[in-house]
């Protein structure tokens, strides 16, 4: 009988971490190529089947993973978005040694001056700063496959929204920050652009031997002894990082310790949970409004878009937040073949008065096909009363404006629940929305015909405030609908419109796995946060 020592075993294949070694290169449309391709041959792009090998072909993917990973970190660094690393309660901007995971932040120097700031909890299955690798190494590139992508969008937010501000305002402006002890950077750095904060419940995985976190698809590429030796232990204690061990407590960590730090105090956070991500950010939200109705989250909150949502509505117990996801502050996107931004649910009426007062909102428009910009009619429904939520008083009876006592008030959770009742008529995109919901709860039943809603006239720039700020939207989304018979043409469709729902759900515009959701909605959702973004601004000036 023959026995092989451990130094005579086949050896593990190895990989340079290195584009040009790996005889790739990034094209001047931002994505990864073959080298050497000649002029006007197609380009070629990365292929997992490079051997029949499948162990090479892991650790080759892993190598050029981890190129790409150091490149989005690099281009995200010069549009001022840089590594946060959190060590338990801590986050400090230099690694430390021992246990950390790293997130992505604006610049926290400018971070704090942000008024709005888009917070994204991405699945728990990829990398730092990556929606999927399936579009960053194809034809959509580091822009359609990254965080790189988002950003650059968001630094374009307000291009073509300037605001006309006379002189006089302007030095008052500049004079009151001053004088608030804002110095001349944070007064440059205070412009529209939304902040961004993007969490990593995916890289929880801390090597000692390499001092980083890491996923588990990097973990088990790491190399190994010899070909057949096996992968390195995963550790319960040593291996993982303190008040980080799993995604959702990562979630919570940087909503307690992290974002409450490092933005200022009357910040508005738009926030996007992708798949898994969506039910853990949920969860925490859910968890710090039951035990504080009042709790710092819950007034910052804004906006929360839902991409693939995996969570199930009623295990919410927070009545605030189940509420809040109900009105028009909240969307989903799902996995759909109907067009993009087809209405495919409402949350059913069992989630409390406010969806009959959703449905008491669809104002239809005249036969002349004309719409008064003038503002919304008062609504008849009685208002919410939601435990631990006081500003609303008895003395606010049919109104659609809700009495904001005090600027704390006018930020708390419940006047943005009952201010969204009141969302302007004159923003397009907030009318398309209301248009396309049905005008009676029992009109969710499937009766197996296509039903079209009216669509809202683009508003005249003159009549309205927000009227050019939105038509780029107003051009680009489709009319919205209901499908009512598409899940009985395809029995394997997903029944959103029997399955219940925690916020209005819309169509992504197309079929496929939940890492591709979100880039396919992103350009709709942005649109969307733009839209609330200048009605909390006019809200606020009143």
């Amino acid at each position: 009988m023959f026995r092989r020592t451990s130094d005579n075993l086949p050896q593990d294949p190895t990989m340079p971490a290195n584009l040009q070694a790996l005889g790739f290169q990034i094209n001047g449309d931002n994505q990864f190529v073959k080298s050497g391709n000649s002029s006007g041959k197609p380009v070629e792009f990365f292929d997992f089947y490079h051997t029949n090998n499948e162990r090479a072909n892991e650790v080759r993917r892993e190598a050029i993973h981890e190129c790409a990973r150091k490149e989005v970190i690099a281009q995200l660094g010069k549009l001022g978005v840089k590594q946060v690393f959190m060590k338990g309660e801590q986050f400090l901007d230099m690694r430390p040694e021992g246990p950390h995971v790293a997130i992505l932040a604006t610049d926290l120097d400018v971070l704090k001056y942000k008024k709005d700031v888009v917070v994204v909890v991405n699945e728990h299955m990829q990398d730092l700063g990556i929606w999927a690798y399936r579009m960053l190494m194809r034809e959509p590139g580091i822009d359609g496959g990254s965080a790189v992508g988002l950003v650059k969008k968001l630094q374009k937010w307000n291009e073509e929204k300037p605001e006309m501000v006379s002189i006089d305002t302007a030095e008052d402006a500049i004079g009151k920050m001053k004088m608030d002890g804002t110095d001349d950077e944070g007064i440059a750095s205070n412009d529209n652009t939304p902040g961004v904060i993007i969490m990593n419940p995916g890289e929880l995985l801390y090597s000692h031997i390499l001092n980083r976190s890491m996923s588990q698809a990097t973990w088990l590429a790491r190399g190994k002894s010899s070909a057949i030796g096996t992968n390195y232990m995963v550790h319960d204690v040593h291996n993982r990082v303190y008040r980080h061990e799993t995604p959702e407590a990562h979630v919570r960590s940087v909503l307690e310790y992290f974002i409450p730090s490092v933005t200022c105090e009357d910040v508005r956070l738009f926030f996007v949970g992708i798949s898994q991500g969506g039910e853990h950010l949920l969860n925490c939200l859910d968890e710090r409004l039951v035990a504080d109705p009042d709790d710092f989250m819950g007034a910052s909150m804004e906006v929360v878009a839902l991409i693939q949502p995996t969570h199930v509505p009623e295990q919410l117990k927070s009545q605030a937040l189940t509420t809040f996801l109900a009105t028009q502050r909240a969307r989903s996107y799902v996995s759909s073949e109907q067009p993009l931004s087809t209405l495919l649910a409402v949350p059913p009426s069992n989630m409390g008065k406010y969806v009959d007062t959703y449905a008491s909102q669809v104002i239809e428009p005249p036969v002349n096909d004309t719409h008064d910009d003038s503002g919304s009619e008062a609504s008849i429904s009685a208002p919410i009363g939601i435990a631990g939520a006081s500003i609303m008083t008895e003395t606010m009876t049919d109104s659609l404006e809700p009495a904001f006592d005090s600027p704390e008030s006018y930020r708390s959770l419940q006047s943005k629940i009952s201010d969204s009742y009141s969302l302007p008529t004159s923003v397009s995109a907030m009318q398309q929305s209301v248009y396309s919901l049905p005008s009676e709860p029992s009109s969710l039943e499937r009766s197996g015909e296509l039903v079209d809603r009216p669509r809202a006239d683009t508003a005249d720039a003159a009549d309205s405030q927000l009227g050019t700020s939105v038509s780029d939207l107003v051009n680009s989304t489709n009319s919205l609908a209901i499908d009512r018979a598409a899940s009985e043409a395809d029995p394997d469709q997903y029944d959103y419109g029997k399955d219940p729902v925690s916020c209005p759900t819309f169509s992504a515009g197309i079929e496929d796995v939940s890492e591709m959701i979100w880039p396919a909605a992103m350009d709709a959702v942005l649109d969307w946060f733009g839209c609330l973004s200048e009605y909390a601004d006019e809200r606020e000036d009143r």
